[in-house]
């Protein structure tokens, strides 16, 4: 596959995108956190595709579940809340460039969305069929993950998939126990 060279400056106003780095010298990776705008994901996707996600476990899966019509809805309903709504997207790229402050990142080399294809998808199908949806106030967090040793690659990526994808179901029950009268109740 050709690997997805990104230029945020290109998707960011002509700007890095500002990022917090986690590096640990002890560690075989360095991890890029980040707040990417919604557009900025949309035109990367409209520019790239499906081959963002060729370390992905799924592609786009319609707006028929209930996840992605959450996602939609907020979207066009409530886009100032995305950010709080949804859990963002886990990267991989083989490495970055920083700016000189090395607080922003200029440039990634073959860059793949490894879990985040849901909300990729959506923003960019939600924006071809509605027209008038703005994404101005759309961010996506990001977190970006670049390994030093490439023999590592082709097993964490995976792993960070399967981990970023195993979560215990909320049940309808759950999202009211903290209302009145339930902690009452429990502290009794």
């Amino acid at each position: 596959k050709e690997p997805i060279e990104i230029d945020f400056r290109d998707y960011c106003d002509g700007r890095p995108l500002d990022c917090a780095v986690l590096e640990n010298n002890d560690s075989n990776y360095t991890t890029y956190l980040g707040f990417l705008p919604g557009k900025a994901l949309a035109d990367m996707y409209e520019k790239h595709g499906t081959k963002m996600l060729d370390m992905n476990v799924r592609v786009f899966l319609g707006v028929g579940g209930k996840i992605n019509q959450g996602i939609r809805d907020t979207i066009i309903e409530e886009p100032e809340m995305f950010c709080a709504y949804n859990n963002g997207i886990n990267v991989f790229s083989k490495d970055v460039e920083l700016n000189v402050k090395g607080n922003g990142i200029l440039t990634t080399n073959d860059f793949q969305i490894i879990n985040g294809g849901q909300t990729v998808s959506s923003l960019y199908h939600t924006r071809r069929k509605n027209k008038e949806v703005d994404l101005s106030k759309i961010r996506v967090q990001m977190k970006l993950t670049v390994m030093k040793d490439e023999e590592h690659i082709h097993k964490v990526a995976p792993r960070i998939s399967q981990y970023s994808n195993t979560q215990n179901k909320v049940q309808l029950s759950d999202l009211s126990a903290n209302e009145n009268p339930h902690p009452e109740i429990k502290a009794v």
